[in-house]
């Protein structure tokens, strides 16, 4: 069931991104970015937000993937499509209810997202602010022994919304760089039990490189 979800999912990303590409394709080029295809890495730092509230430390984790930035026929608008591996995880050094709770929550994701995208030129660089939906599909979770009992749950598919800034630029003339600050937060609980939750929010640095599409 959830690699069903995670295939769909990408079947909908790629769908929507060649859609976007072949329909500006017969138009003028615009001004502003072609169409771009490349490799995003990058690190997330996650914090797990729980329910009833307890206290815990964000944890480091390793971004890598890929994307499409296509065009439209307006100069300063984009589509981005993105598929990653995303590391998430949350530490926590509380109590719930009174019971105290210590140990911590490693998963492994992979991401798709689909972000309407505006931009602007300043001089050779470019501004850029995206945002839009995120679909998070677990491949894999460690639960320390001492959360297990509490956090039995792990949810297979998570949505959660993605809003970024960054700027970009063009090296050795050909190739596209950009870096970019992103917040993702999760719109559903990512491990629940009984009358306890947790959901991911993260803080996402990220580097993005990439080529031209030919006749973009």
């Amino acid at each position: 069931m959830r690699w069903t979800t995670a295939a769909l999912a990408l079947i909908a990303v790629l769908a929507l991104s060649s859609a976007v590409a072949a329909q500006t394709d017969e138009a003028p080029a615009p001004i502003g970015e072609p169409t771009i295809v490349g490799i995003v890495g990058g690190w997330a730092v996650n914090e797990g937000l729980w329910t009833p509230e307890a206290e815990g430390e964000s944890v480091g984790g390793v971004i890598l993937g890929g994307f499409v930035n296509a065009r439209t026929p307006a100069s300063w608008f984009s589509v981005r499509a993105e598929v990653m591996w995303v590391q998430r995880g949350f530490d926590v050094t509380s109590s719930v209810g009174g019971d105290p709770l210590i140990g911590g929550v490693r998963s492994d994701y992979i991401t798709f997202a689909i972000h309407p995208r505006a931009s602007i030129a300043l001089g050779p660089l470019r501004l850029h602010l995206a945002a839009g939906p995120t679909l998070d599909q677990l491949v894999q979770s460690r639960v320390d022994s001492s959360l297990a009992p509490i956090l039995f749950r792990d949810i297979p598919t998570v949505f959660g919304v993605g809003l970024g800034a960054g700027v970009g630029g063009t090296v050795a003339g050909r190739y596209r760089v950009e870096l970019e600050a992103r917040f993702f937060e999760g719109l559903g609980d990512a491990y629940s039990g009984d009358f306890i939750s947790v959901r991911n929010r993260s803080l996402e640095f990220l580097t993005r490189v990439g080529i031209p599409k030919p006749g973009s």
